[in-house]
């Protein structure tokens, strides 16, 4: 019988390559980021509302996780914040595992057939 672990892990294999669970994940990540940095500056709901020229209620919804977050909307939090934005494109697990293994099988042989030395 398959264990709730084990569930859970076979569930998220299937889901993540999705579009809207990683758009999900980058959401919480900036929301966690963001928040951080209001921490470390001693930075409120309200005075980043002041900074950002909207209401406490806006800035509440952004950081509960709006979908509506765009790269302009991200600039200007960051800016609020002292901070920037620095955006990185990576593979995804599902790809740096199929290259890793691609690499493992390439290099185990060389043209000749004799196993190569690193």
């Amino acid at each position: 019988m398959e264990s709730a672990h084990q569930w859970f892990e076979r569930e998220l294999r299937q889901v993540e390559d999705d579009p809207e669970y990683r758009t999900e994940l980058l959401l919480i990540e900036l929301n966690d980021q963001i928040c951080a940095q209001m921490e470390r500056t001693g930075m409120s709901r309200a005075d980043l509302a002041r900074k950002l020229g909207v209401s406490r209620a806006a800035v509440t919804r952004m950081l509960n996780g709006s979908p509506n977050m765009t790269l302009k909307k991200l600039v200007t939090v960051a800016l609020a914040l002292g901070v920037q934005v620095s955006v990185e494109l990576r593979p995804t697990e599902v790809a740096a595992r199929r290259q890793r293994k691609h690499s493992t099988n390439k290099a185990a042989t060389v043209p000749s057939g004799r196993a190569r030395t690193s």
